[in-house]
């Protein structure tokens, strides 16, 4: 089964298991017995089972973590430097457009017929708050090139919170990948008065 498959099934499982946990410590269940292959087990300590809940969540978490890994091109950078380069490119143009209009006016014709097809924002190999930029027009073909053009801190920021919010809202990823490990932690969480009350802490 392809790992993908696998990922999906345990996102699943581990889903349901932290929906359960979360509904058991809420609603204040205990268990005082089990039937097991119609034999009645009782428990002398119901609070017992919380421990093998969590145990059990714990593992299912484990294996979520391992089968996310192994889902090699998640597409999450992607679509996030994707989308921060949508929003960074407008600025870019209309501050190069500024500084040196008629130069890039006699070369372009038209700022409408620019597009910035390939430059390097978040790149190892570029300086930090650069940009390595090549400009094409619409028609293809190289026209112009810039070399560590500087990226203002405002447009970073407010590209990575647009990008941000767009990849958490408009796309898949956060649901499939992110929201599981929220949930889970909020399981964790529902355990706490039971840890509280365990360890006699007293706020």
């Amino acid at each position: 089964m392809p790992t993908e498959e696998l990922f999906q099934k345990q996102r699943k499982i581990t889903v349901a298991f932290s929906t359960f946990v979360i509904l058991f410590n809420m609603a204040g269940s205990k268990l005082s017995k089990i039937n097991f292959l119609g034999n009645e087990i009782i428990l002398n300590n119901p609070n017992s089972i919380k421990v093998i809940l969590l145990i059990a969540m714990t593992y299912f978490f484990i294996r979520y973590l391992q089968f996310m890994h192994g889902v090699k091109d998640k597409g999450i950078s992607d679509a996030f430097y994707k989308r921060a380069k949508e929003h960074i490119q407008p600025h870019l143009l209309n501050r190069i457009f500024k500084r040196a209009e008629n130069d890039l006016l006699k070369e372009f014709g038209s700022r409408k017929e620019v597009v910035i097809d390939r430059y390097n924002v978040f790149n190892p190999s570029v300086k930090p708050g650069t940009a390595s930029i090549s400009f094409y027009n619409k028609r293809g073909g190289t026209v112009h090139e810039f070399r560590n053009e500087k990226i203002l801190k405002e447009e970073l920021i407010i590209a990575f919170i647009r990008s941000s919010l767009y990849v958490i809202f408009r796309t898949h990823f956060f649901t499939e990948y992110a929201f599981p490990i929220i949930y889970i932690c909020i399981a964790y969480a529902s355990y706490l008065p039971s840890f509280i009350k365990f360890f006699g802490i007293s706020f």
